[in-house]
């Protein structure tokens, strides 16, 4: 029985999420976008690849390439909307929810319904859906 050893290196290279979905958002020239938080629905339907096939030595930076049909989706601050709510009568809500153009439908409902203005910001519940 012989035993033969090997010894590897591996580098890896990390890559910080909100920045590549705001760089990826900014070079496709997404209408609306002015760099706003922003996400990708669907990261794992999206081609990564290395633009360069040979390393003299390990990079610093490591070019890539990506590819596919991108579903962004704008991400909201939920607490900063829920303060902008705070204390607001019923009838600001439109005024408001045109502050978040990327919100595109909104309901709201009040309990009790003789409510005429929105609670305290911690009494607000927002429930996103995409």
């Amino acid at each position: 029985q012989t035993l033969i050893g090997e010894t590897a290196t591996l580098t890896a290279f990390t890559v910080n999420e909100a920045e590549l979905d705001s760089a990826l958002a900014t070079s496709a020239n997404l209408s609306g976008y002015n760099g706003e938080p922003i996400s990708i629905k669907n990261e794992m339907g999206l081609t990564f690849s290395v633009a360069t096939s040979s390393f003299a030595e390990i990079p610093q930076t490591l070019p890539f390439k990506v590819s596919g049909q991108a579903q962004f989706v704008w991400t909201t601050d939920t607490t900063a909307f829920a303060k902008a709510l705070a204390g607001q009568s019923r009838s600001a809500f439109a005024t408001i929810l045109q502050q978040y153009p990327h919100i595109t439908k909104a309901d709201v409902s009040f309990f009790p319904l003789w409510l005429l203005h929105f609670p305290s910001a911690n009494k607000i519940h927002i429930n996103i859906s995409q």
